[in-house]
């Protein structure tokens, strides 16, 4: 798959995610992304309860690194 074909929702570069239009839509729609938390609760199962440190991409709002943060209180 060439990098023009791997898109999401019609958007071909990363330079979007730095436009506060583009991530308000994001925002506005991640919550209806079909089986979104299943796949949160997966990711979870896998973060290990003594991790020190988590790589946050900065890709988001902070959910997940709220989520995340849940499983050590």
């Amino acid at each position: 798959m060439s990098h023009r074909q791997a898109s999401v929702n019609g958007y071909e570069s990363k330079k979007e995610w730095s436009a506060v239009q583009h991530v308000e839509s994001y925002l506005n729609i991640v919550n209806d992304i079909p089986h979104r938390s299943e796949g949160e609760g997966i990711l979870l199962e896998y973060v290990p309860l003594n991790a020190k440190r988590i790589l946050d991409l900065g890709t988001g709002d902070g959910h997940l690194v709220y989520l995340i943060r849940g499983l050590s209180s």
